[in-house]
């Protein structure tokens, strides 16, 4: 049954109605009991709320999907439950404090939380997770936001040696344009790499 929600959730969403993924994607959840399982369901509702822009409710999302996917080797959740919070509160890059309005979030310094994350996905991308390019992408993105240029060109090498598909290249484009949009120290580093991205 729940397998049957997440493939008509993702059909909702590559259609647009994000709106009916929204609840095929809370449906699902409230039939699964699988920690593993209930990480992914939640990732997808954290996308699918960032995609109708609603940034609040894409980061409870993907909180709780980060809860359910500690002790796991996935850092879906980890990594898009900070770059959300980048993109709904720029600041949060450079001030620890910059957060605290939006009561309704777990309190999250979000500049510890990406610097602790950069080695977790360094030993992913040279270890277990060496062929995935998805490991690759994001451990570029997060040395990114961390100001590890030295370490985002490596990893970006190691994506492009992976030949990931189009849609890949796409979704960090997408990711870093939009990030290398806002008023950050990383700007400048952001804007490269989109436009290293786009070349593909």
């Amino acid at each position: 049954m729940t397998r049957e929600l997440i493939d008509q959730a993702r059909a909702q969403r590559r259609e647009g109605n994000l709106d009916a993924a929204v609840t095929t994607l809370t449906q699902a959840i409230a039939t699964s009991s699988d920690s593993a399982q209930l990480a992914d369901l939640y990732g997808m509702l954290g996308g699918t709320r960032r995609e109708q822009k609603d940034l609040v409710a894409a980061i409870s999302a993907y909180d709780t999907g980060f809860r359910h996917e500690s002790g796991s080797s996935s850092t879906y959740n980890a990594l898009n439950r900070l770059v959300t919070r980048v993109l709904l509160e720029p600041a949060s890059l450079s001030s620890p404090e910059a957060l605290r309005r939006f009561g309704a979030l777990d309190v999250v310094n979000v500049v510890e939380s990406l610097a602790e994350l950069e080695p977790t996905l360094r030993r992913d991308v040279d270890g277990p997770r060496r062929d995935d390019y998805w490991a690759a992408g994001d451990l570029a993105l997060i040395a990114t936001l961390n100001g590890n240029a030295a370490e985002a060109r490596r990893a970006l090498e190691h994506f492009d040696s992976l030949t990931p598909p189009v849609f890949a290249y796409e979704k960090y484009r997408e990711t870093f344009a939009e990030l290398a949009a806002l008023d950050t120290p990383r700007k400048a580093m952001l804007s490269e790499f989109r436009d290293r991205l786009a070349r593909r």
